[in-house]
């Protein structure tokens, strides 16, 4: 989805040409992106579909799935940019989850994340790098979830560990640490310590925050 229009007749003659270039530079990530999934996907072997009853079942669970986990973690992102004071509309974070995994299939680097970040950024009037920190404090919570899920999974012996229950307590110590250690940041941040440094990276910032809250 592209910005949302501008009366460019309105605009000084300046800053009509910059919307102007910013629009044909949305479009032209539009056809690049699109071109680029249909050239890796003419390069894939064709899937197999499911003759049977039981595999159309299994296809339709997975497709669920899949679609369930998209809506979450849009609602999710949703969330975050709401505690974040980023205004936006809902739409915005669930239709811009899909557009990410697109270009992460297609794009180097994930560039689908930088997609994601900039196009919500022009839509919601915000500063690319408040978005960012909000797409970085999804990163950390998945790495934190996944943590937990691997000790709870390794302390329960579940398939077994090659390297035994060392590596769970381990990832419970760093998830705690990490958690002790953004407590004690906001104490320090309330008797006015680290101003300096604070300040410097408040907008990337503040999705930890609003969550710590």
């Amino acid at each position: 989805r592209l910005p949302r229009a501008v009366d460019t007749a309105a605009l000084p003659r300046h800053q009509s040409m910059t919307v102007r270039m910013k629009r044909a530079a949305w479009i032209a990530v539009s056809v690049i992106s699109l071109g680029a999934v249909v050239w890796w996907a003419t390069r894939q072997q064709a899937p197999k579909m499911p003759t049977s009853a039981e595999g159309a079942s299994w296809l339709a669970a997975s497709l669920g799935a899949y679609a369930l986990a998209v809506f979450v973690r849009g609602w999710r992102w949703h969330r975050i940019l709401v505690l974040s004071r980023i205004p936006h509309e809902r739409a915005d974070a669930f239709w811009l989850m899909p557009v990410a995994y697109m270009g992460n299939t297609v794009l180097p680097l994930r560039g689908g994340e930088v997609l994601r970040i900039s196009l919500l950024a022009s839509r919601a009037n915000a500063r690319v790098r408040e978005v960012l920190g909000t797409v970085i404090a999804e990163r950390i919570l998945d790495v934190a979830t996944l943590a937990v899920v691997f000790a709870v999974l390794t302390l329960s012996g579940v398939d077994g560990a090659p390297t035994g229950k060392i590596a769970a307590y381990v990832a419970v110590a760093l998830v705690l640490l990490a958690a002790a250690g953004l407590v004690d940041d906001l104490g320090q941040r309330r008797r006015g310590r680290f101003d300096t440094f604070a300040a410097r990276i408040r907008p990337y910032a503040n999705s930890f925050e609003a969550l710590a809250y």
